[in-house]
C-alpha cells in the first residue's frame, strides 16, 4: 500500500502527464486550425444552430425547430459564441469556433491514457493516447465544429469512471457511478450514434454482471436516462412533441439503413466504401490498421479473459475487470460499425466512433500477452508504434504545410473578383451560406443558367464525382467546354472548386 504521500506524487505525476497530454494535442490540432481544412456542410449546419442558441433563439434553424441531433454540444458552442462574443460573418464565427473541438479531442486523448492505465502498464497508456491523438482522422474531426469530439470526451469520461468504480467502495464508489451516468446521459445528448455504443456497452455490462454489479449499472442507466428525458420533455414543452417524433424517426430509418439518402450504400452516391478507403489509404492508411487490429484484438480479450467462467468474478482483479470493461465497450463499438458498413448508412465520421476504444482494447491486449510471448510482443509492439506515429507524424507536416480549403481559398478571392449583385448558380451545399451580396440560385441546367441571366457558376467536382449536390457530370462537362473558368482551388482541401463565368458572350450558345 502506498502512504499518503506517494499517493499525493502519483496524483501530482498522474496530473502532469495528462496536462501534457492534452497540451500536445492542442498543438496537433490549432496550428493553422482556421484554414488547413476545408469547411464542411454540418460544420455550417451547427454553426448556426449555436448562434441561434447564442441570441436566444432556441434551438433553431431556418425558423425552425431542430431535433435531428440532441443540444449539448450545440448549447457549448452556443455558450462560446456568446461570452467570447463571436458575431460577425458565418464564415469567421465558424472558423473561431473550431478550437473547441480541438480541446474536446485533446481532453479525449487525456481519457485514453486514464482508461488504458487502469487495466495495463504506463507505456501501454502513453501508446494508446500517442495513437489516438497523432491519427490523421482524429485530429480532422478535433479540428472541425463537430459533435463526434464532444461525444467521444464524453463517452471516455463515462468508461472511465466505471473503470475507477470497480475498485471503489462506500462514498467513492457511488460517486464515481453517478458521474458515469452523468457523462453517458451527455454522450446521448450530445450524438445518438455515439449514445447507442454507450447503451449497448452499458446493457452487455447490465446482463452479464461481469464487471461491476447490476444495481451499480443501472443506477447509471437510470441517470443517463434522466438526462435524456428531461433532453426530450424540454423539447415537448417547447415545441411539441410532434416534430421532434418526426426527426427521430426519420433518423432511426436512416441509421438502420431503411432510408438511404446518404452515405456510402445510398442508391445516388458516386463512390464505394472501398473505393473511398483507398482513396484515403495515404492519409488514414495507419488509422484504419489500428481498427482492424483492435476488433482483433477485443476478440482476442474476450477469449483470454472467458468472462463466463463462474470463477471470473470472484477472482478477477480490478485491472482485469477495467480490461474486460474496454472489451466490452470496444465490442460494442465495432459492432456497430459493422452494422453501419454492411446494412446502415454509414458516413466517413462514423470511423471515429470506433478509433478510441479499439486503440485502447489493442493497447490492454499487448500488455496482457502471456509470459513467454511477452518480451517479443513488447518489442514487436515497440516498432509498430514507432513505424505508426512516424507515418502520422509525417501526414501530419503534410498537410498541415499545404494548402489552405478549397472554400477559405475562393472565399478570399471572391469579393475582389466578382462584381456585387452577381448571380451565382450554387450547385453545392455550403458557399450559399457563405457568399455574401450576391443572388444566390440552384441553377444545373444550361436551359436555367440561360433563363435566370446566371453570371456565375460555383461547382464542387467532388460532389459531382460522388452523387452529392445538384450539379451532374454532364453539366460540369458542358460548363468546360463552353464556360470561362475564373477560378480554381489549389490542392485538396474539399478538392476541385471550379467558378465559371457563363455571362454574355463568354457563353454564346454553340
Amino acid at each position: 500500500m502506498l502512504s499518503p504521500l506517494g499517493l499525493r506524487a502519483l496524483a501530482y505525476h498522474r496530473s502532469a502527464v495528462v496536462g501534457v497530454i492534452v497540451l500536445a494535442e492542442l498543438v496537433l490540432c490549432l496550428i493553422r486550425v482556421r484554414g488547413v481544412y476545408d469547411i464542411f456542410i454540418d460544420e455550417v449546419t451547427y454553426t448556426r444552430l449555436a448562434d441561434n442558441i447564442a441570441n436566444g433563439n432556441g434551438i433553431t434553424l431556418d425558423g425552425v425547430p431542430f431535433n435531428l441531433h440532441p443540444p449539448a454540444a450545440l448549447g457549448v458552442f452556443g455558450a462560446v459564441i456568446r461570452v467570447f462574443g463571436l458575431h460577425g460573418d458565418l464564415e469567421h464565427q465558424l472558423l473561431d469556433l473550431r478550437p473547441v473541438s480541438a480541446v474536446f479531442g485533446a481532453l479525449a486523448c487525456a481519457g485514453a491514457y486514464l482508461l488504458v492505465q487502469q487495466a495495463a502498464a504506463r507505456p501501454y497508456a502513453l501508446a494508446a493516447a500517442a495513437l489516438v491523438g497523432l491519427s490523421p482522422f482524429v485530429i480532422l474531426y478535433n479540428s472541425e465544429v463537430m459533435l463526434e469530439a464532444p461525444a467521444q470526451a464524453a463517452a471516455v469520461a463515462m468508461v472511465c469512471f466505471l473503470a475507477a468504480a470497480t475498485s471503489a467502495t462506500g462514498r467513492a464508489g457511488r460517486w464515481y457511478m453517478g458521474a458515469a451516468g452523468v457523462f453517458g446521459g451527455l454522450v446521448i445528448c450530445t450524438k445518438e450514434t455515439f449514445g447507442l455504443v454507450v447503451i449497448a456497452t452499458l446493457l452487455a455490462l447490465l446482463a452479464t454482471n461481469w464487471v461491476l454489479p447490476r444495481r451499480q449499472i443501472a443506477l447509471v442507466l437510470v441517470v443517463a436516462a434522466a438526462e435524456y428525458a428531461a433532453y426530450v420533455t424540454s423539447v415537448g414543452l417547447a415545441t411539441g412533441f410532434g416534430p421532434w417524433w418526426n426527426e427521430k424517426f426519420a433518423g432511426v430509418r436512416r441509421l438502420v439503413g431503411a432510408d438511404q439518402q446518404t452515405g456510402f450504400n445510398a442508391a445516388t452516391t458516386g463512390v464505394s466504401f472501398l473505393s473511398r478507403l483507398f482513396a484515403k489509404a495515404v492519409s488514414n492508411g495507419v488509422t484504419y490498421a489500428l481498427l482492424a487490429l483492435g476488433l482483433l484484438a477485443t476478440l482476442l480479450l474476450l477469449r483470454r479473459f472467458r468472462p463466463w467462467r463462474p470463477t471470473w468474478r470472484p477472482n478477477a482483479a480490478p485491472r482485469e475487470r477495467v480490461g474486460l470493461l474496454v472489451t466490452i465497450w470496444s465490442l460494442a463499438a465495432c459492432g456497430y460499425l459493422l452494422y453501419a458498413i454492411t446494412f446502415g448508412t454509414l458516413e466517413a465520421q462514423m470511423f471515429y466512433i470506433m478509433v478510441l476504444p479499439a486503440v485502447a482494447a489493442l493497447c490492454v491486449w499487448a500488455s496482457s500477452s502471456v509470459p513467454s510471448w511477452r518480451r517479443i510482443c513488447q518489442q514487436a509492439c515497440a516498432g509498430i508504434l514507432a513505424l505508426a506515429l512516424l507515418i502520422n507524424g509525417g501526414v501530419w507536416i503534410v498537410v498541415h504545410t499545404g494548402p489552405t480549403g478549397a472554400y477559405q481559398q475562393f472565399l478570399a478571392w471572391e469579393p475582389t473578383n466578382v462584381p456585387p449583385g452577381s448571380i451565382i448558380s450554387v450547385t453545392e451545399d455550403v458557399a450559399q451560406f457563405l457568399i455574401r451580396g450576391a443572388v444566390l440560385g440552384d441553377w444545373h441546367t444550361i436551359a436555367d443558367l440561360q433563363t435566370h441571366h446566371v453570371d456565375y457558376v460555383l461547382l464542387s467536382t467532388t460532389l459531382v464525382d460522388q452523387g452529392y449536390g445538384t450539379a451532374t457530370k454532364s453539366f460540369q462537362t458542358q460548363l468546360d467546354s463552353r464556360a470561362t473558368l475564373t477560378f480554381q482551388s489549389k490542392g485538396s482541401g474539399q478538392d476541385g472548386l471550379r467558378f465559371y463565368c457563363v455571362c454574355g458572350e463568354h457563353f454564346a450558345s454553340p
